[in-house]
């Protein structure tokens, strides 16, 4: 949906839900790596995806603490490693090859700092913490020929 549009969200609140409208807002974000420069031999290994700061919003909606640090990934190309590694629009990134990340710059520069074309990510999902694996030297899975 497009900024200032309004929507209805049900909420679950200490088992009961809730019905409530909110209005829309845009939602600037960075991205790690150009998602429109073509340059298949320097990739790194979390090209395709963008991160921001976490909105209050969504801090207060989900009980995260003033001390929970992070960026939040607000897009993952489908067809990017990471993608097929399992990090979603959604997904907090908490550590990017076990460095702390504070926030969506922060995220930036080490993502610019990576050698590697793996590169390990602490990601939080719904209130659970999980270490994936991006790689970037695994080739993208190709489909099955259809049988006729």
């Amino acid at each position: 949906f497009p900024p200032g549009t309004e929507v209805k969200l049900g909420v679950v609140r200490d088992g009961q839900t809730l019905q409530i409208t909110a209005k829309l807002g845009e939602l600037a974000g960075e991205t790690l790596t150009a998602l429109d420069s073509p340059q298949p031999e320097d990739e790194g290994a979390l090209t395709g995806v963008g991160v921001t700061d976490i909105p209050e919003q969504m801090r207060t909606g989900l009980n995260m603490g003033p001390d929970f640090k992070g960026a939040l990934i607000s897009e993952v190309e489908p067809d990017s490693p990471s993608y097929r590694a399992g990090l979603r629009e959604g997904d907090v990134v908490l550590e990017i090859n076990r460095q702390r990340v504070e926030n969506a710059a922060e995220a930036v520069r080490l993502s610019r700092e990576i050698t590697d074309k793996r590169v390990l990510v602490l990601l939080w999902r719904g209130g659970v913490s999980r270490y994936v694996v991006v790689d970037e030297s695994q080739p993208a899975a190709t489909p099955p020929a259809r049988r006729r």
